[in-house]
């Protein structure tokens, strides 16, 4: 399964990250947490309104894309893990 944009787990942060910059206005992309290597990329981002479905992928160093949800997400990204 993969998303509209063609993306599905294991795919890299760079190209997530410029496919949202050149569709949507940019992703918001932030370390989940100081303790763990992965990182959230949510888009679009959450400068851009509050109360807006989202993709949120979370990306693992290697290992790539590890999951992606979608819908209503907390604007504390730190949120969606817990």
């Amino acid at each position: 399964m993969q998303t509209v944009g063609g993306f599905k787990r294991g795919d890299r942060e760079t190209p997530i990250v410029s496919f949202y910059a050149a569709t949507s206005g940019g992703a918001s992309d932030e370390p989940y947490s100081e303790m763990s290597d992965i990182t959230l990329i949510a888009s679009p981002w959450f400068k851009s309104a509050s109360g807006v479905r989202r993709l949120v992928y979370e990306v693992a160093g290697d290992a790539g894309v590890i999951a992606i949800h979608a819908g209503w997400v907390p604007r504390d990204l730190h949120e969606c893990g817990k």
